[in-house]
């Protein structure tokens, strides 16, 4: 656990319902603003979070999607086109939740693209991770303050 990680965990901990639930919607905006960014970027930079996420660039895209595919940029186009879109989120109570029901078919398109998976017929083709939900150091930082300023610090 990172000295970052640890500072939010001291400072939620300190959190009484109410300043979590005033703390809530920005903390959801970081998220948000930070998932178009890895779309813009097309990139995950070195996240903090989730811990073990694969940093730096996407994968680039295989010869054969790029057939297929207008423009290159990764995840923007053909059955991914909506999938940037489909984020949102809710808050019930403390808790936040972030959702992405982008489906093909059965399979969820985030889940696919954010810890990669096997594909096609046979199973062996493989879609690589490229993370969308993967926070930053300074994403953290800004949720970091604004669990602080929630709670008048």
């Amino acid at each position: 656990m990172t000295d970052i990680e640890q500072s939010i965990r001291t400072l939620i901990a300190g959190l009484s319902a109410e300043a979590m639930q005033r703390a809530m919607p920005d903390i959801a905006e970081v998220i948000m603003t930070s998932i178009a960014d890895r779309f813009d970027e097309q990139s995950a930079g070195t996240p903090v979070y989730p811990t073990g996420t694969q940093a730096g660039a996407w994968a680039p895209l295989a010869a054969s999607t790029l057939k297929r595919k207008k423009g290159g940029k990764i995840l923007m186009g053909g059955q991914n086109a909506e999938l940037r879109k489909q984020f949102s989120y809710r808050i019930q109570g403390d808790t936040l939740f972030l959702t992405n029901n982008r489906t093909v078919g059965e399979h969820n398109l985030f889940e696919i693209h954010q810890y990669g998976a096997k594909a096609g017929r046979d199973g062996k083709s493989v879609i690589p991770a490229r993370p969308m939900l993967a926070l930053q150091r300074e994403d953290v930082v800004e949720i970091a303050d604004i669990i602080a300023r929630s709670m008048g610090r």
